[in-house]
Order: structure tokens, then sequence, then C-alpha cells
């Protein structure tokens, strides 16, 4: 038992962290980096395209964010109540549920990538 809800702590963790994310890339205040962000060789050498195609990513990863949040919430429930399969089945979908949402963000970012670039060819 102990093991399931220290791996939803984890989850709960790393949702809060995909929230903090998907805050920042919104905002637009996400500092160009090599670890969180849409990183392709556009976003790295151009501070607005960084923030466009990261911003238009943003509610995808949002989303990612709160199911990982409600994933670890009802595993660390599951487990306390000992429904460990449960609370294992849950883990293992938020990490699937986090790659489907951020891998769905990249139809948004390209597609800014792609506006943004032809605007600023033509400006």
């Amino acid at each position: 038992m102990i093991e399931t809800i220290s791996a939803s702590a984890v989850i709960l963790a790393v949702g809060v962290l995909v929230l903090w994310w998907a805050r920042e890339c919104r905002r637009g205040t996400l500092p160009r980096n090599w670890i969180f962000g849409y990183r392709t060789k556009l976003t790295l050498s151009d501070d607005q395209a960084w923030v466009v195609v990261n911003r238009a990513s943003a509610p995808f990863i949002a989303i990612a964010g709160f199911g990982l949040i409600v994933a670890a919430i009802v595993g660390i429930i599951a487990a306390l109540v000992g429904a460990s399969a449960v609370a294992s089945a849950l883990i293992g979908s938020s990490i699937v549920w986090l790659l489907g949402w951020v891998l769905i963000g990249i139809i948004p970012a390209a597609r800014a990538a792609r506006k943004y670039q032809e605007t600023s060819r033509t400006a």
C-alpha cells in the first residue's frame, strides 16, 4: 500500500509541475530552455516564436496536468481503501494520459509555428 501511495504522490507532484508548465506557457513567461516547451530551430532562435508556439500548446498541457492530479488523488484514495489494483492502474494510465495530451499539443504548436513563419516572412 505504501508503494502505491508513494507512486501516486509522485504523480501528484508531476501533475502540479505540468500545471506550472501550462500556466507559464499560457502567460508567455516560460523561458527558453532544454526541458520544458516545444523546442525547434525556430523556437530556440526567436523569443516571440517561443512564446507563440508554446502558448498554443498550453491548453493541452493543462489537460494533462489536471488529469494527473485527479488520477493521483483517486489513486491515493483507492490505495487507502485497499483497492491497490485500481490505484496501480491509475498510475500507469496517468502516464499514458500525460504523454497523449502533450503529444496532442504538438498539433496546435506546429500550426502556430507555421502561421508565425508565414506572417514573419510577409511582414
